[in-house]
This record gives structure tokens, sequence and C-alpha cells, in this order.
């Protein structure tokens, strides 16, 4: 079955608006990492909130990500899952504050910060720093990753049409 680009494209938005699992591939030293998150997507862009820890500190050290998106395995109906090939750009409220600031508001993440704001202090309890802190040392610690795939690799296995494997390649 052959496919054009912009098709494809569909699918893929189609598929990654879904929703589904997602495994995050990064690697440091030659050394692997495979973290499973949660994630949204806006078109061919995926976006997830990354916790400080070992993905971070991976792909600080080389941006170059695959991930696995896939939904449940199931016997006799179409099983979808996307293998991405992409370099990770990580989004801070210092490195670019317009963009940090729209998707925390879209998350809702603002409001639910500022509802912990003590009215006498003005100051917002942190349960990771265990005090009142100012808003902007509280999203100075929440990174968002922001995922454009270079290459896309569609498989669908099972259901009416028994399978089908195509690639998307942004440069293409």
């Amino acid at each position: 079955m052959t496919i054009s680009k912009e098709d494809l494209e569909k699918k893929i938005i189609d598929f990654l608006d879904g929703g589904g699992y997602l495994a995050l591939g990064t690697c440091k030293d030659n050394i692997p990492r495979v973290t499973p998150v949660a994630f949204e997507a806006d078109g061919m862009t995926i976006w997830i909130v990354a916790d400080p820890g070992g993905k971070m500190e991976n792909m600080r050290a080389n941006p170059n990500i695959a991930c696995a998106v896939y939904s449940r395995i199931e016997d006799d109906v179409e099983n979808i899952s996307l293998q991405i090939q992409a370099k990770a750009k990580l989004i801070t409220y210092d490195s670019d504050k317009d963009q940090f600031m729209k998707m925390a508001e879209k998350r809702g993440m603002i409001g639910r910060i500022e509802s912990r704001k003590n009215k006498e202090t003005g100051l917002i309890y942190s349960p990771f720093l265990k005090k009142e802190v100012a808003m902007e040392d509280i999203l100075r610690r929440i990174t968002f990753l922001r995922i454009d795939p270079d290459e896309v690799t569609y498989l669908s296995l099972g259901g009416a049409q028994g399978g089908f494997k195509a690639k998307w390649k942004r440069n293409e």
C-alpha cells in the first residue's frame, strides 16, 4: 500500500491525538535509557513535562532521542505504533519564557501553583523544596520537552488490512 506524505501525516496526527503510551529513549556515554512518560500532542509536535533525572541529564549531553508511541496490543484488532527519531528541545522558564508560559497555562499549571499561594506572604509552598518560595523559583524547576520528529515509522498490524508500514520524513 502506498500513501502520500500528507495522508501519512494525518494518520500520525490522528494516532497521537488519541493518546496512548510513550517510551522515551535517550543515551549518554553510549548507555541507553528508556523512560515511560505521559505526553500530549499538538499536530506532529509532542510535549512532555520532564522531571529532573537521568533522562534530562542524557538529553543535555545528547539531544538525539528515539521514542515509541503505542496502544495496548490486542488480538484481532488493528494495533498501531509509531517509532520516532528526533532532536529534543528543552524549554525552560529561563530559556524561552514565552513558550514556557504558553505551555504552563495550557496545562493549567499556573492556576494550580497559584492556588497554593500564602495570602499573607505572597509565596507558594513547594513540596520539593519543603518551604515557601516565589512563583519563579517553582517555575524554574519545571522543564518542557519539545519533540519535533525528523522521522516517523508508522506501523499497523492486524485489523482488516493485515498490516501496513510507512515512513514519514520531515525533509522529504
